[in-house]
């Protein structure tokens, strides 16, 4: 009772009972294949299917053995059935129609899967190494924002996509390349300095190994030349 006239209702969500992490080791491949298929559209008859085969193929629940009468030595084949392999099946499937509805509830893998756009440039953001062609993907995305091929929510969550990625490539340790220039940098002497600032400037110097570098690590050798 917030007051004597006013009355609240909580509201809320509980973790489900069944997770992902309750797959048997046998079958734990399977969530982050069904994840991939669902983002990149295909049919969830067809990714049932597939999964349904899998199960059979990992718990089989029908087996044949042969017994031997020992009195006539006859032997006859057995048709078996495994109940502990049908309780992994019943549990597997449960989990797996968790995960199926967590990727229908997603809104970036509703995405993926509806609009092409989003899953191209998505994947090329994830793809690149330069922070550069990261400003270039969103370029192109802008376009398709500004034609209407691309919602704002999905170019939002693009431009959050492409924050993450120039972070992480900004994050990555430098390569052998750019320590030796900055190396160079910090043992040069001023004439060499003045050399080193012309031969990286634009296209001065083009065999200058700094134009090989990506642009991120070039803004690092940069940053060490103005500190010298």
């Amino acid at each position: 009772m917030m007051s004597s006239t006013e009355r609240t209702v909580p509201c809320g969500s509980v973790d489900d009972e069944l997770t992902e992490e309750d797959l048997p080791f046998e079958a734990a491949h399977l969530a982050p294949n069904i994840r991939k298929d669902f983002a990149s559209g295909i049919e969830i008859g067809t990714i049932w299917d597939e999964i349904e085969a899998q199960i059979t193929i990992i718990f089989p629940t029908n087996g044949r053995r042969v017994e031997r009468d020992e009195q006539t030595g006859r032997e006859t084949m057995v048709t078996t059935r495994s109940q502990a392999n049908a309780e992994w099946r019943s549990l597997t499937r449960r989990i797996i129609e968790q995960v199926m509805a967590e990727c229908q509830a997603d809104f970036h893998l509703r995405g993926l899967r509806h609009n092409r756009e989003y899953r191209k440039l998505h994947r090329a953001l994830r793809r690149t190494r330069d922070t550069r062609q990261v400003s270039e993907i969103m370029k192109g995305a802008f376009a398709l924002r500004t034609s209407g091929l691309l919602p704002l929510s999905l170019f939002t969550a693009l431009v959050t996509a492409a924050k993450l990625q120039r972070a992480r490539l900004e994050r990555l340790p430098l390569s052998k390349t750019a320590l030796r220039l900055i190396r160079e940098i910090h043992a040069a002497s001023e004439r060499k300095l003045r050399f080193l600032k012309w031969a990286m400037y634009g296209e001065n110097k083009k065999d200058h190994p700094i134009h090989t570098l990506p642009t991120q690590e070039q803004a690092r050798i940069w940053q060490a030349l103005k500190a010298r």
